[in-house]
């Protein structure tokens, strides 16, 4: 499986978009979020939502309590409309709030954050773990990433509710600012070669998706 992921002021998006689908990209990731991003960023989401989805592409977005303010739209489900299909959910969703945006997008819960506890209620609400992705976080600044046996922690807890995972290597292209540090899930992937950092991870976790950031991404599941 592979897809791409784009930024709103990444002047280079629409390029990416199309040579992606040209290759056959069926997914996308894009993040609305970001501290740093200005400008009106609903027109430049609309236009780059538009693109992909000319091209056939299912976009997954990267979603804060910030993102309403970030994009000054009211309520989450407003992505809908605008060609979001699947959010990722960052930290600070209470329960509630998860249970109903599950009933509206494709879900995906953060796998480098959330606990036990913390699932079992949300599938005790009623969302069916085959409809969620565990997805855990990237991490722009160096000595953040998560460590090898934290790692696998999390990623037994959801494979043991048939939670498929996700996970971030690096990409070898341009780096995204504002730090230039790569974007990986595991520390110890920052300076690694993309590949070899993608087989480590086919070699120590099963079913999980693997997804390679900046500029492309590749994704295996394993």
């Amino acid at each position: 499986m592979i897809g791409i992921s784009f930024y709103l002021q990444d002047p280079h998006a629409e390029t990416q978009i199309i040579h992606a689908a040209n290759l056959g990209v069926k997914k996308a990731f894009t993040s609305l979020h970001i501290p740093e991003e200005k400008g009106d960023l609903v027109k430049r989401m609309i236009t780059l939502l538009k693109l992909s989805e000319a091209y056939g592409m299912e976009i997954h977005a990267d979603v804060s309590l910030n993102t309403l303010d970030h994009l000054g739209i009211s309520k989450f489900t407003d992505l809908w409309p605008l060609g979001i299909k699947g959010i990722r959910l960052d930290d600070g969703f209470d329960k509630e709030t998860v249970i109903s945006l599950s009933k509206v997008f494709s879900l995906s819960l953060n796998a480098s954050t959330l606990n036990e506890e913390e699932l079992l209620a949300v599938l005790g609400g009623g969302v069916e773990p085959e409809s969620l992705i565990a997805w855990h976080n990237f991490y722009p600044r160096p000595e953040t990433g998560l460590e090898e046996e934290f790692f696998h922690e999390q990623n037994r807890m959801f494979k043991k509710y048939g939670i498929p995972i996700f996970a971030f290597i690096p990409g070898a292209g341009s780096k995204r600012g504002p730090l230039h540090e790569g974007l990986p899930t595991l520390e110890k992937h920052r300076l690694m070669n993309p590949y070899a950092a993608g087989i480590e991870l086919i070699q120590h976790v099963e079913e999980f998706t693997l997804e390679i950031k900046e500029r492309r991404i590749i994704c295996w599941r394993i």
